[in-house]
């Protein structure tokens, strides 16, 4: 267990590749010192060299061991079909074959360079058969391998050493939560069906060695550590569960007039429990075979996350209690991370992160009381420069992908104000992108992935209005931008949406819904009003008029945008969306509120390049985010079409009032009524078509 040196923590997993067979992923944290002599004795990537006839030691029947297993296990052998073409370097997509080197060098960002000595430098040249031919290998091609397993166990493996590498982890264990493999089955049986898509499934496809493994439980990750998810919570703030079947009961108890929660009656928390053992300065211990709350010193000075390394929680009791025996392969983590948005919480993060203490002590600096988690943080000079961020993002390193690290920035861009957002980038720049395997000598593949990092950036920083260039960013490529305009194209002209509702422009449609028809295809003539009421009993055929008119609208390559007050409503609308996701409300929306949407991001592209807006469901929305769509497509448009109601653009509104109307926190039947958009002045433009 220790011809790696004494493993200090390791992760592995085991992914089935695409024939079915095992495929076992292992990171190991060891004691071997990062010297290259010393690597050189534990990973290999060159031929043994045969001994003498005449050498008939343990250690030369070893080696010449090692040499036959080498030969057949460790050589690299390049096929275009595998392996792909070869780069300017002659090297395969697999960097084959490798360059000689007469010592091992280790980096700090790069896979170690081993000890390869060239057939000039001595090293050996064999010549195998390989496809009836006799083909010519050199340390080049070898694969690096540990001496020992490589004797033990005799099967082909790859190790590295992996000094300075922050992706090793994510990289290890991403493969047993990247899904299993998917696979189309046709099922066919005895009689003829004209629904041919009905005949084929999306499944799971599982091997042999796979099923075996999943029916035996056999684990597929691993940690040497076990990690206690700790929970985070502001004071009071402990999430509330229910017993099934006894909600309303519990609900109505807390709702009556004379009772309420208070703060004692709320449940206990990991983190609850720590500022009770802190403020008290006892904890549970085991003393004469039995448990008893006794006093603790230890419990003034441990963080948060380390109380998992000399205290155990209890479930049953939902209590910590001193560990009998400290273990070593135990940690904890603060999880989930709160987001930057949340600056109360973070700041109680980041003040456990730094200091031991209850909620009242975090509190309290140098005697003053402060009043928020956000201005003790401050006073304690965690969030009066960029160092937190630093911190932030250097352990969000670790264990985030490059997609959510993106995310963690925007929100630090956006909510955290970094006094230099630059410096953050270059200084996180490798952790924003997948790394790139193997060499890149011209860069050019680096910059490619950079300049995709600042393109999904620049989209998220969209939705607040802002671009990179707000925070002295790079700016993304045209070739990255271009990736708006053929995201757009596909959402107004693709055919997903349509083959999935099977609705097609030359559907058939009653007198009454060609009479609607009529009237949106005036409009887009400019011979009727751009706005558009369709109302009519549930039933009626509203959706299936407007999917038609979708599809019609996309035969002519008229760019139409479909949405609906509620969800439900807007899962039936040919590449249908809620009027929340299309035009970005939030939750509460005030009267006089605009949506914030750029024109540079892809919502705002989206309503700009739009000619035909449909709103369903219009007996619920309130007549303020009417109003407020209205002057969204006003500052959206060109200049000289902000005038005309909706940027010019022709709404059509659908809705039926004898059903719900708008919800009105605390209001009465008037209230909702005043709230229609009946009572808009957006509402006299509207044709009412039955």
């Amino acid at each position: 267990r220790s011809i790696l040196g004494k493993e200090i923590g390791s992760a592995e997993s085991m992914e089935f590749q695409k024939r079915g067979g095992p495929h076992f992923h292992r990171v190991m944290a060891t004691d071997i010192p990062s010297i290259p002599e010393i690597i050189e004795g534990y990973i290999w990537a060159h031929i043994p060299p045969l001994p003498k006839n005449t050498d008939k030691s343990q250690r030369a029947v070893a080696m010449r061991r090692l040499r036959e297993l080498v030969l057949k296990h460790q050589l690299h052998d390049c096929k275009p079909d595998l392996c792909g073409k070869q780069n300017a370097s002659g090297q395969c997509s697999k960097y084959f074959p490798k360059e000689y080197s007469n010592r091992t060098i280790l980096f700090d960002d790069k896979p170690a360079v081993y000890y390869r000595p060239s057939p000039k430098e001595g090293g050996e040249t064999v010549e195998l058969p390989k496809g009836g031919i006799l083909t010519e290998y050199t340390n080049a091609h070898v694969i690096p391998y540990n001496p020992f397993i490589l004797l033990k166990y005799e099967t082909h493996h790859n190790i590295e050493f992996c000094y300075g590498e922050k992706t090793n982890m994510k990289y290890t264990m991403k493969y047993s939560f990247k899904g299993p493999s998917i696979q189309y089955i046709r099922m066919e049986g005895g009689k003829v069906d004209i629904d041919e898509p009905a005949h084929y499934s999306q499944m799971y496809y599982r091997s042999a060695t796979e099923a075996y493994a999943r029916i035996h439980s056999m684990p597929y990750a691993r940690l040497s550590h076990t990690v206690y998810k700790l929970p985070l919570h502001l004071p009071g703030k402990q999430q509330i569960y229910f017993q099934a079947g006894q909600v309303r009961a519990a609900v109505s108890k807390i709702l009556s007039d004379d009772s309420e929660i208070n703060e004692d009656e709320l449940p206990n928390t990991m983190l609850s429990e720590y500022w009770e053992m802190y403020f008290s300065g006892m904890s549970w211990q085991y003393v004469g075979k039995k448990w008893i709350l006794a006093d603790d010193s230890l419990i003034k000075t441990i963080l948060y996350e380390h109380l998992p390394e000399h205290y155990w929680y209890d479930k049953s009791q939902k209590t910590w209690k001193k560990r009998i025996n400290k273990r070593q392969n135990v940690i904890g983590r603060i999880n989930p991370r709160p987001s930057p948005r949340n600056q109360e919480l973070f700041a109680l993060y980041v003040l456990l992160r730094h200091f031991p203490g209850d909620s009242e002590s975090l509190k309290e600096v140098n005697g003053y009381n402060c009043e928020t988690f956000v201005e003790a943080a401050r006073l304690r000079g965690l969030l009066s420069d960029d160092s937190m961020w630093e911190r932030t993002l250097e352990e969000a390193s670790h264990s985030c992908s490059p997609r959510e690290l993106q995310y963690l920035f925007v929100q630090i861009l956006v909510f955290g104000n970094p006094s230099n957002a630059r410096e953050l980038w270059e200084k996180f720049i490798e952790n924003m992108f997948s790394p790139v395997m193997g060499n890149d000598p011209s860069g050019n593949e680096r910059m490619r992935r950079i300049d995709r990092a600042l393109a999904h950036i620049e989209a998220q920083l969209a939705d607040y209005a802002m671009t990179n260039e707000h925070f002295n960013l790079d700016s993304p490529s045209s070739v990255m931008r271009q990736n708006v305009d053929t995201a757009l194209d596909s959402f107004f002209f693709g055919d997903n949406d349509e083959f999935a509702s099977g609705k097609k422009s030359d559907t058939k449609l009653n007198a009454d819904q060609e009479k609607v028809w009529q009237v949106v295809h005036d409009a887009l003539q400019g011979a009727s009003s751009n706005t558009i009421f369709v109302t009519g009993d549930g039933g009626t055929g509203k959706t299936y008029l407007f999917n038609t008119i979708i599809s019609r609208l996309r035969d002519m390559r008229i760019r139409v945008i479909a949405s609906a007050y509620t969800g439900c409503a807007a899962t039936l609308l040919t590449g249908g969306a809620t009027v929340h996701s299309v035009f970005r409300f939030g939750i509460n929306v005030e009267e006089d509120y605009t949506p914030s949407v750029s024109l540079q991001s892809f919502h705002g592209r989206r309503i700009k390049d739009s000619q035909v807006i449909i709103i369903d469901e219009v007996s619920m929305l309130p007549k303020h985010m009417l109003e407020g769509i209205d002057r969204l497509c006003k500052q959206l448009v060109p200049a000289n079409l902000r005038s005309s109601p909706f940027g010019g653009k022709i709404i059509i509104l659908s809705g039926d009032f004898k059903q719900s109307l708008p919800v009105v926190a605390g209001g009465y039947m008037r209230d909702q009524v005043n709230s229609c958009i009946q009572s808009s002045s957006l509402w006299s433009l509207s044709g009412i078509i039955f």
